[in-house]
């Protein structure tokens, strides 16, 4: 996943490692929901890996608001897994957020 300029925020555009592009329009983010406890472990402050979570949470809003929508639960867990990676974070760090919202996410898509 190729991101754009970190500064952008909810501008950015997400390319997909196989060639898909997403450019969320304006939304409510949380950003990262990561847990206060977690921030001074490496990899889980709170602008860790945030346009992954940016693109996270506009999957899952649009799932809530268009029906129309292609994107199943998994993709945009997947995606999400693909962007902290794209971000330069370990494969343990990727792996363990994508655990935490397969596990928990359900409650919000």
């Amino acid at each position: 996943m190729k991101l754009i300029d970190r500064s952008l925020r909810r501008n950015t555009t997400f390319t997909t490692n196989d060639g898909r592009v997403f450019k969320p329009g304006s939304f409510v983010t949380d950003e990262a929901s990561v847990p206060r406890l977690f921030w001074s472990v490496p990899g889980f402050g709170p602008d860790d890996w945030i346009e992954a979570a940016i693109l996270h949470d506009w999957m899952y809003d649009q799932n809530e608001k268009n029906p129309d929508w292609k994107i199943t639960r998994k993709d945009a867990d997947d995606l999400m897994y693909e962007g902290i990676r794209a971000c330069g974070y370990s494969r343990v760090v990727a792996v363990i957020a994508w655990g935490v919202v397969h596990a928990f996410g359900g409650l919000y898509w």
